[in-house]
């Protein structure tokens, strides 16, 4: 199910500036960001973003290292497990490069790198950022990774929805290989275009 969100006069801004929570700090030894990935700098208004319905308890069929993707499931609702994978196993590739953004007109309230149980660890050189500060109001996460064989990712939850998401691969933008099961029914589904808004459904 799709829909739009009005907002008319909420804009995410990206320029971003230090939480001073504490919550956990800029994982990994990349240059930050901008290694390879730059948050949009033009405001990003909600209006224009398709906001698709996630399926609380869904999965996704994507398997690490045998095909490249994002997948994103929410146990409960406004929690949500947030992997990425390279193929690897199959393509020969060393490794494929995963970079973006999720934001919340809200806030995080919680925030795993590596994902709870270290289900999706990351390694040496990976980057997922802290909780940045929105001008305007509103948060948001960045990360920029390799993933080859295994899962690269982090667990998060927010007090506000929908989430807005900007996901790109090997320098491209790759709304296309983000999976997640859409409501209703939990059947495995890729948004259109860049940026997008997620909400999860009971």
């Amino acid at each position: 199910m799709r829909r739009h969100s009005w907002m008319g006069a909420l804009f995410l801004c990206v320029a971003a500036c230090d939480s001073g929570s504490s919550l956990p700090p800029e994982l990994g030894n990349t240059e930050a960001p901008d290694a390879g990935y730059q948050p949009p700098t033009a405001a990003i208004p909600a209006a224009e973003s398709t906001v698709y319905s996630l399926q609380v308890g869904g999965t996704v069929p994507v398997a690490p290292g045998t095909q490249v993707g994002y997948a994103l499931t929410a146990p409960q609702p406004m929690s949500y497990l947030f992997r990425w994978t390279g193929d690897a196993k199959v393509g020969g590739q060393a490794y494929s490069k995963f970079y973006g953004s999720v934001w919340t007109t809200g806030h995080f309230t919680l925030l795993t790198p590596g994902c709870t149980n270290q289900a999706c660890p990351l390694e040496t050189g990976d980057y997922v950022s802290g909780i940045n500060q929105v001008t305007g109001g509103g948060e948001r996460i960045d990360w920029n990774t390799n993933a080859s064989t295994g899962w690269d990712g982090f667990s998060f939850a927010t007090d506000t929805e929908p989430l807005y998401f900007d996901v790109f691969v090997d320098g491209n933008a790759q709304p296309n290989l983000f999976v997640f099961p859409e409501a209703p029914g939990g059947q495995p589904t890729s948004p259109a275009a860049n940026p997008f808004g997620i909400q999860s459904t009971n």
